[in-house]
């Protein structure tokens, strides 16, 4: 039948020669991406926080008579944001990298867990945009004096800053960045797992190879 043949071409030109749907692989591509992605957050993250350690030492000897407990306020906000960031950046690889794997050996949980995930990275990105971000500069920045004028500490830590790299500000850009950027690629994988071609693929799997093409019914 011509329509029958029509089917079975439009099926053939969506997998692969191994019989694995496009979209499949397509998705498999895009989380890779985001895999990279959150091993470079996670690698400048601690960059920037020995960075950062190494900035505090250099206040430090600029103005020894500091107060002992604002400089121990200082490290641990930024610990605090660097571990903030570790756990976003972890959970972006344990989602992509994770999954990757069940998903191309045709496992529907694999792909159910790389669906919700897909999900929960979009909502994730889209709370970057709605304010989220404003929160993690504050808590990576550590604490404010309001318009008090700044300490000797603060004045000297600023110098120290000033004189070489800071990685406190590039990491949260890179977040900035890097979240929304994630999201979009989330959004991407979600869409191409929700497609019939993908769901037929995987909700056939126990029944062999050949039942993954459409049936005299779907044609």
């Amino acid at each position: 039948m011509p329509g029958a043949a029509t089917t079975d071409t439009v099926w053939i030109m969506n997998t692969t020669p191994t019989g694995r749907p496009r979209t499949v692989t397509a998705t498999a591509v895009l989380q890779s991406a985001i895999a990279g992605i959150a091993l470079l957050l996670l690698a400048v993250t601690w960059w920037s926080y020995v960075d950062f350690a190494g900035l505090v030492d250099s206040a430090l000897r600029m103005v020894p008579e500091a107060d002992a407990e604002q400089v121990a306020a200082r490290r641990r906000y930024h610990l605090g944001a660097a571990l903030t960031f570790t756990v976003l950046a972890g959970f972006l690889l344990l989602w992509a990298a994770g999954t990757l794997r069940p998903l191309l050996r045709r496992h529907n949980g694999g792909r159910l867990a790389a669906t919700a995930g897909a999900g929960l990275t979009v909502l994730i990105g889209l709370s970057f945009c709605g304010g989220l971000n404003d929160g993690l500069l504050a808590l990576w920045r550590g604490p404010r004096s309001g318009d008090a004028p700044a300490d000797a500490f603060s004045v000297a830590l600023e110098q120290a800053a000033t004189a070489g790299f800071v990685g406190g500000d590039a990491t949260y850009l890179l977040a900035v960045v890097v979240m929304p950027l994630a999201a979009l690629l989330a959004l991407a994988a979600l869409v191409l797992l929700l497609t019939p071609t993908t769901r037929r693929w995987y909700a056939t799997a126990t029944a062999g190879p050949a039942a993954a093409q459409p049936s005299d019914t779907e044609r």
